[in-house]
């Protein structure tokens, strides 16, 4: 599955989602396409079940439980987990795993022949260059192991960074804490599709107030069922 034939579209075709051993779902007849050109924004308070919907792609922690998830109408459990991830670029929640080195070993995983340029090209748009190029060090700025000499904030963006170093169709970045300093505005959004010219975006956020609610959804949670909406810009 070259990346070359990949457009990035994404889309849930009626799915339900319950845990191992759970009585009851977790997602519940889930439907929504995800177009090439696109971002898509999933939103929803703490607990809605936004990390749940996003891990049944990559990192694909688990299997639908009903219906299917489609990439380019494809059903992703026909794909092996190396050809759905080399696909897809995603940043974990809470700034993922930030390896001992520098911020240029660490963004170099996700394009091991970058140059400096293209990394200084990926801080800005995370919004991170201002804290990276203004050290003393600059791209050899030292990091510690999981990040552990860097605020929250510092982290989910340099992780965001490292995954807009890899050219793929499709971009999934849980984003943001409260915490972070890092606001999705729509003028951050449209620079990561002028500026990098993303295929597809989806992004999670419990925050960022969208101009127009495209689908409201509703999900069990141990505090009875929340909503969170899927929007697109």
């Amino acid at each position: 599955m070259p990346p070359q034939t990949i457009r990035g579209e994404i889309e849930f075709h009626d799915v339900d989602f319950r845990y191992p051993g759970g009585e009851e779902d977790v997602l519940h007849d889930i439907s929504f396409k995800a177009q090439p050109g696109q971002i898509t924004a999933v939103i929803g308070s703490t607990g809605s079940g936004k990390s749940t919907l996003v891990n049944l792609l990559p990192p694909r922690l688990f299997d639908v439980s009903k219906g299917k998830i489609t990439l380019d109408g494809i059903d992703i459990r026909d794909l092996t987990q190396h050809d759905l991830r080399e696909q897809i670029s995603y940043a974990p929640q809470r700034g993922g795993l930030l390896f001992s080195g520098t911020v240029k070993s660490n963004l170099s995983v996700g394009k091991h022949d970058a140059t400096e340029e293209e990394m200084r090209h990926a801080i800005e748009v995370a919004q991170v260059a201002d804290f990276v190029l203004g050290d003393k060090d600059g791209l050899d700025m030292e990091i510690a192991q999981a990040g552990t000499n860097l605020s929250g904030g510092q982290k989910q963006r340099l992780s965001i960074a490292r995954a807009l170093m890899k050219d793929s169709p499709v971009y999934i970045l849980m984003t943001v804490s409260r915490r972070s300093t890092l606001r999705p505005t729509p003028l951050y959004a449209r620079r990561l599709n002028r500026k990098l010219l993303i295929k597809r975006f989806l992004w999670s956020h419990k925050e960022w107030q969208p101009r127009v609610i495209r689908t409201r959804f509703w999900c069990s949670t141990m505090a009875g069922w929340s909503a969170w909406d899927i929007t697109t810009i």
